[in-house]
């Protein structure tokens, strides 16, 4: 009677197993990341912003995101340190942050603008 528990309890893992696989087999490609710019992105409305747009409250709990900060050249400074506070946060959805005083780099290939301090 043990042998034959053994080899039920086997056999069920086996097909367990075997069906997890087929699953995360079935499961979507993950997404390719967006590009989000912000202008304004040190200040205090682009600051409450970027957790939320890096978190997927934006765009979606699946959707990664690069942000691409626009500031001031005088805010730069104030600007990096809004960029750390941002990769402190360990956003698993955030592939890369961008943080620039140029138009032309910030709107660089972008899929979403948000014109918060413009």
């Amino acid at each position: 009677k043990i042998r034959l528990n053994v080899v039920v309890f086997a056999a069920t893992m086996f097909a367990h197993l075997q069906s997890r696989e087929w699953r995360s087999r079935l499961r979507p490609a993950p997404k390719p990341p967006v590009k989000v710019a912000i202008t304004g992105a040190a200040g205090q409305i682009g600051y409450a912003l970027l957790p939320r747009i890096a978190s997927g409250q934006l765009l979606g709990a699946d959707q990664p995101v690069i942000l691409h900060c626009l500031e001031r050249a005088e805010a730069m400074n104030a600007m990096r340190g809004v960029e750390m506070e941002v990769l402190d946060g360990a956003y698993p959805l955030l592939r890369g942050i961008r943080c620039t005083d140029k138009v032309e780099e910030a709107f660089e290939d972008i899929d979403y603008a948000l014109l918060v301090g413009a």
